[in-house]
Order: C-alpha cells, then structure tokens, then sequence
C-alpha cells in the first residue's frame, strides 16, 4: 500500500496550504480548492484496493470500480470546474461573450473554447493516469499521460496568466482596449 500513500503526498500538501490559506484569510474558495485535492484522495485509494481485490479475486471489486468511477467522475469534473471557474475566469452566463468574459484578451473566443476542450478531455485523461487498476503502468503509457498533463498545464498556464492580468487590470481601473 506505499503506492498510493506516496501519490497522495503532492495532494495533502496542497490541501493542507489551501486550508492554511483559509484560516488566515478565511477565504471560501480556499477551502473549496482544499475540497478538489482531497477529492482525488478516493480515487487513488480506490483505485489501489480494486487492484489488490481483482488480484485476490475479491467479490467486492465490481463494487469498488463503481465508487471507483463515482469519485474519478466527481475529481475531474470538480477539477475541470476549478480551472474553468477559478483559474480562468470563464463561465460567465451575463458576460456579452456567451458564456466567458466580459474582458477577452485573446482576439478570437475560438481559443478560449478550444481550452476548456483540451482541458476536459485531458482533466479525464490524467484521472485515468491514478487508477493503477487499468494497468496502464507500462513506460509508454507513463510517457503519454506525463506528456499530456504538461500540454493541458502548458494550456493552463496562458489563461491562468490572461485572466490575472484582466483581473488586475479591472481592480485598478484600467480600461483594456
């Protein structure tokens, strides 16, 4: 069981400084971040004992993969949402670009569209990284899921770095032409 204790320690970290976060700044959304890296907890727990069950051939594993696909559906929708919502700034139902921001730096929404694609697709890819009960273990299933998680963070880092200059361009009043 070192496996998944040893995944779940970059996920605790980050849980732990978003609570920390909240109780100096009592910040609601830290504590709703806090809840997307406690939420891919179950999913690599889960995701061990299928494993070990299907293993021994446990009646319980089928039981398991459905909470098993319960929790991975959840953790990537709830991470999706995060980087959609929070990171970026988007999903604004009022804003006069359908559904993304009043402020739009890049010149066409196509691109902003065509991220929120990528990243659905990849949050999905890289839950499927944590279930070693896939036995997608081998190097080059290693390397693709490595590979497509810096892409959707490639993509990520643009629109995280866009919608803070909006946001810090709003706070002081600037106008963005």
């Amino acid at each position: 069981m070192f496996p998944p204790l040893f995944v779940s320690i970059p996920y605790l970290i980050r849980a732990r400084q978003c609570i920390f976060t909240y109780s100096k700044k009592r910040s609601s959304s830290s504590a709703l971040n806090a809840g997307k890296y406690f939420s891919a907890l179950p999913v690599i727990w889960l995701s061990a004992l299928k494993r070990e069950w299907e293993r021994t051939n446990s009646p319980h594993a089928p039981q398991i993969k459905m909470l098993w696909v319960l929790f991975v559906s959840f953790n990537s929708m709830y991470s999706f949402f995060w980087d959609v919502v929070y990171d970026w700034g988007l999903a604004d139902s009022t804003s006069r670009n359908k559904y993304l921001r009043n402020t739009l730096l890049y010149k066409k929404s196509f691109w902003y569209w065509l991220a929120i694609s990528i990243d659905f697709v990849l949050r999905i890819a890289w839950s499927l990284k944590l279930a070693s009960h896939l036995h997608l273990t081998s190097e080059d299933y290693v390397f693709l899921f490595e590979i497509t998680e810096v892409f959707r963070r490639f993509i990520w880092i643009f629109f995280r770095v866009e919608y803070e200059h909006v946001h810090m361009m709003d706070q002081h009043g600037l106008i963005m032409s």
